[in-house]
This record gives C-alpha cells, structure tokens and sequence, in this order.
C-alpha cells in the first residue's frame, strides 16, 4: 500500500526538509540505515532513521545531530519512506 506524507519540522534535515513530501508503502522487515513511519505514543506519525534493531525493539534517530532519537516497539513501524518530493525535484531514499 502506497501513500505520501508531509514532512514537519527539522529533525531529518539535510535530507528531509520542513515541507517536503515522502512516498511510502508497507514495510517488509525494518531494516537499519533507513528512513521510515514510526507511530510514536506521544506525537503520533514520526519520520525516522532506523539506527538498530531486535526481534522486539527499534532505535531510531534523526538525521539533524540536534534531533530526537530513542526506542519503539517494532510493531510501531508503519511504513518505509522511500522517495523524496522536495522543491528541486524527486530523490530516492
């Protein structure tokens, strides 16, 4: 399943930038080193990199070093982002 989801803040900066747009679609196994949908208890749909995991656990991070990171249970992870839409055009992720 598809979709596209708005990017808010400055948190993935410099590869997601406040305003852009991300394609997503279900995830197979999450896998470390990329970006993804994480349901977060308190603020809801979160894009993150995914920094490590176990059969239980994800760690994720984001990309700006004055971002958030911490843990979420696997089953939180709701979608892989895999195509950026930014004002100077569409990149892969």
């Amino acid at each position: 399943m598809l979709g596209i989801i708005k990017v808010t803040g400055r948190s993935m900066m410099p590869v997601l930038n406040d305003g852009d747009y991300v394609m997503t679609r279900k995830p197979r196994t999450p896998r470390a080193g990329f970006i993804y949908v994480l349901k977060h208890h308190e603020h809801g749909k979160i894009i993150k990199r995914i920094d490590r995991l176990d059969h239980e656990t994800v760690w994720y991070k984001s990309d700006n070093p004055n971002g958030s990171c911490g843990d979420i249970s696997v089953d939180k992870v709701t979608a892989r982002a895999w195509l950026a839409i930014t004002p100077k055009g569409m990149k892969r992720l």
